[in-house]
């Protein structure tokens, strides 16, 4: 498997992403900390997203990250984890890597799967509902 874990201390968030990026079918809510399936994706069809009100939830956080990078893999050995900071909130954004599509580079157009309501069931089945297949502590 390939991950790359991507971060900048000090980097103007309006340039790097707007929240709408982060808008989405709610999967869980634990402790603050949402976790949703973007209806807005950034770059490709499958992108997860971990948005905690209180960035000291770090258990939540961490089993979010788990469950998403999980979910990914099921289909892609490589994935991307982005940490957001605008100056008060923290956003996390997990996406399987792929070769970019030829349309978000030349006329970013996003492309949105017809299927987001089925994803968002299958993670809550597999990871929330199943005691069995739990990651989650």
């Amino acid at each position: 498997p390939h991950m790359q874990l991507v971060g900048f201390p000090h980097f103007r968030p309006e340039l790097s992403f707007s929240c709408e990026e982060f808008e989405g079918l709610m999967i869980d809510e634990t402790d603050g900390v949402t976790f949703t399936l973007s209806t807005h994706p950034r770059v490709g069809f499958r992108e997860l997203n971990i948005i905690p009100r209180d960035a000291r939830a770090t258990d939540v956080i961490a089993d979010y990250i788990q469950i998403a990078v999980d979910f990914i893999r099921r289909r892609n050995n490589s994935y991307n984890i982005f940490f957001y900071h605008d100056g008060a909130d923290v956003f996390i954004k997990i996406l399987p890597r792929f070769a970019t599509s030829p349309v978000f580079i030349g006329y970013n157009i996003r492309l949105l799967p017809s299927n987001l309501e089925e994803m968002r069931d299958e993670i809550r089945t597999i990871y929330f509902e199943s005691d069995h297949t739990k990651c989650r502590t």
